[in-house]
């Protein structure tokens, strides 16, 4: 193996301090590119964390990578810039680069639909979990991608849960009638009427009722001219969305099965639980209660 030169150290600092990547410091030296990254190594320059700032012709690189046709992932354009995936990936956020799909031209990125229809990243990952479809990006494992077809497929069968006014049309070579009246719709419903608006006693009850009636959190945000996330704010202030049924222990159980000359009522004042509550555990246990037959 050539030992290295002083010269030759000397331009390998002065390039790598410049922003050279291995590959060019190998054709410059006419070294292989493990001889360099070894040299670099021991020189105390090979940094791929915090000490090592973007230089602008890295900047430049990663942007011609980053939308490139030949679609190299972001660990090999993090290799090829000698860097880390992480450090690409927030370089490019930092950039405002954008996502990258493996099929640009016939899917959408998750950042894509956020601007699209003017929805939060959190509201993205709830279509997901509600039966949008999507795939891994396979240039980015941390990404998901949507075609146009299976988001409008979607979104026509959930339409309470964005808003027609954000929608940026433009982007759809033909968008369907469904989407078209919809953004129709939103936009002539009375602007900032209900924005912001103060909730009352009156409006506190009618939420209370509308829960009670088990419909659907999108469904209340319509009936009451109110946004979903409005609504579900105001639930958890109130504190007064649905609670999952209380299990029963065996304190309870050999309570009730101990007082059978009590009435329902009865029981189920001292064990706090509903009647219906008490009755069915009755049944199940094979318990009897005061005056059983008239109540039941």
């Amino acid at each position: 193996m050539q030992r290295w030169t002083q010269a030759e150290v000397d331009i390998l600092t002065k390039n790598t301090l410049q922003g050279k990547t291995i590959e060019e410091c190998s054709l410059l030296l006419n070294r292989s590119k493990n001889s360099v990254n070894s040299k670099l190594y021991s020189l105390g320059l090979r940094k791929t964390g915090k000490g090592r700032h973007w230089t602008k012709k890295e900047d430049e690189m990663l942007k011609e990578q980053w939308y490139n046709e030949d679609k190299k992932t972001n660990k090999e354009i993090a290799k090829s810039l000698n860097r880390t995936l992480s450090s690409v990936e927030t370089r490019a956020d930092r950039l405002k680069l954008g996502a990258r799909t493996e099929y640009r031209s016939t899917h959408f990125s998750t950042q894509d639909v956020v601007d699209i229809f003017g929805v939060s990243h959190k509201t993205v990952q709830r279509w997901r979990s509600r039966g949008l479809k999507h795939k891994k990006n396979k240039l980015s494992k941390r990404e998901y991608i949507y075609t146009e077809q299976n988001l409008f497929n979607f979104l026509e069968n959930n339409q309470n849960s964005f808003d027609g006014k954000n929608i940026n049309i433009d982007i759809f070579e033909n968008p369907p009638k469904w989407l078209k009246e919809k953004i129709a719709t939103d936009k002539n419903k009375k602007k900032a009427k209900m924005h912001r608006k103060e909730w009352t006693i009156i409006d506190d009850n009618e939420l209370i009722s509308l829960l009670k009636t088990k419909k659907t959190n999108a469904e209340i945000a319509e009936k009451m001219g109110r946004t979903i996330s409005s609504i579900e704010a105001r639930i958890g202030f109130l504190n007064i969305g649905y609670k999952r049924a209380k299990y029963w222990n065996t304190k309870d159980i050999k309570y009730l099965k101990d007082n059978q000359h009590l009435t329902l009522s009865e029981m189920a004042e001292a064990v706090h639980r509903s009647k219906e509550a008490v009755r069915a555990i009755c049944n199940q246990y094979g318990i009897n209660y005061k005056n059983k037959r008239n109540l039941s």
